[in-house]
Parts: structure tokens; C-alpha cells; sequence
């Protein structure tokens, strides 16, 4: 099944019918099924809240800017409840996809997340990451990855973790998607949002304006301060 959201999201990503945003969720390793597929033209999905084996999840959603600005692409995650509902540790993983991004084509690629532990267990854990490609439309086969995020999740209390590395040469248009896999132990609960990227880098004549702009405010102010 996680082949086939893999073959649909390929489908997708390589249609003409771009700028739509998907999110997919598999259970203990389980059959990866999709809770929304947006249709051209969307950039925002909303699964709701609803139950998947051991898991409660409330509020999941997902929106981007697609295709994207001249200073930024990015893809939100909506701030998610998380509850294991059973006595026993299970495993969930989210598979979050926006395509239709044909700007920036370089710049920073920012990763992140964060949110808080309600009930932990030492059983906990997280793994995030984010990707980009022409391609594909998950991280799996995505030339470009972040690293993986790892933060610690077993005591109570808020949590966040980033990764930025320089990318360059982007094709257009290009897709964005999160991986996101997390652990809970029995009867446990937390919330995470997360977000994925591009930033361009202010150009070298930009810096040089902004840097005359700040020199002449300093003579400025030299001047009044004379008078």
C-alpha cells in the first residue's frame, strides 16, 4: 500500500494538474492511507480528527504557498494532538506533500518542529525529516533530504529541533514533502506542527543597498547629533 500512495503521489507530481497538497498516515508499519488528496489549485488539507488503530488524531492539516513567492516556498503543518490509546507501545508515520513550486529555485532549506509532551514514557521517540524533488512526491527517492531531526520526547514539556543546509539549481517545478515517524508508549500524548522551506539568499547588490542605506542613516544621525 505505501507503494501505492508512492505511485499516486508520482502520478501527481508529474501531471500538469501541480499545486495540490496531500497527507497520508500508516499505523505500525501498516498500509500508508490517505486521509486528504487536494484537487488542483489547493493549498490547504484538512484531515480532521479521527482514529487509526492505537492512535486518536486531532486537527491534521497541512497548507502551503505553492507555487511559491520570489523570497520563499514553504509547507506548514498544522499544530496535530496525538494520543495512543492503548497500554502498549505503537507506531505512527505521516506523509505530508505539496507540489507546484517553481520559485525560489535557491536558497536556505529550513527544517523544522516542535511541540509539546502532554504524558510521556521512555518508549518515545521522533524521527522528521523533509525533502524536495522534481519527481518524487516523499522523501523516498527525493534527491534532496534534510538531515533527520531527532528531538527527545519522553518527559513532559515543549520540544523543538532545525536543520538548514544551502540548496541551488532547484527544478521547476518541484515538490516539497515531510516525513514525519513517531513513537509513542501506552496511554501517552503530545502535539507537534512542523515546517519545511525555501528561503532565498538577499542577493550581494542587496546586501550592498542595505549596507549604503545603514551608513547614511549613521551620517545622518552624526549630523543631528552636531547640531
Amino acid at each position: 500500500m505505501k507503494a501505492l500512495f508512492l505511485a499516486g503521489a508520482l502520478a501527481l507530481a508529474s501531471s500538469s494538474a501541480w499545486a495540490a497538497i496531500s497527507i497520508s498516515v500508516s499505523v505500525d508499519g501498516g498500509a500508508a492511507t490517505s486521509c486528504v488528496i487536494t484537487s488542483t489549485g489547493n493549498t490547504a488539507a484538512d484531515c480532521g480528527t479521527f482514529t487509526n488503530g492505537a492512535f486518536t488524531v486531532s486537527s491534521l492539516g497541512a497548507t502551503s504557498n505553492s507555487p511559491g513567492t520570489a523570497n520563499l516556498s514553504d509547507l506548514f503543518g498544522a499544530t496535530t494532538q496525538l494520543t495512543n490509546n492503548t497500554g502498549a507501545t505503537h507506531t505512527i508515520e505521516f506523509f505530508i506533500f505539496a507540489d507546484g513550486f517553481t520559485i525560489p529555485v535557491a536558497g536556505n532549506f529550513i527544517s523544522s518542529i516542535g511541540g509539546t509532551v502532554v504524558t510521556g514514557s521512555a518508549a518515545d521517540a521522533l524521527q522528521y525529516k523533509s525533502c524536495i524533488s522534481v519527481t518524487s512526491g516523499t522523501c523516498a527517492g527525493a534527491a534532496i533530504q534534510s538531515a533527520t531531526i531527532t528531538p527527545a520526547i519522553i518527559n513532559p514539556g515543549s520540544y523543538s529541533a532545525s536543520t538548514t543546509s544551502v540548496v541551488g539549481a532547484l527544478g521547476s517545478p518541484y515538490t516539497m514533502s515531510e516525513d514525519l515517524k513517531i513513537t509513542l508508549g501506552g496511554n501517552t500524548n503530545m502535539n507537534f506542527s512542523t515546517s519545511t522551506f525555501v528561503s532565498a539568499v538577499p542577493e550581494p547588490m542587496t546586501f550592498s543597498l542595505m549596507g549604503a542605506g545603514l551608513l547614511g542613516l549613521g551620517l545622518l544621525r552624526k549630523r543631528i547629533s552636531r547640531s
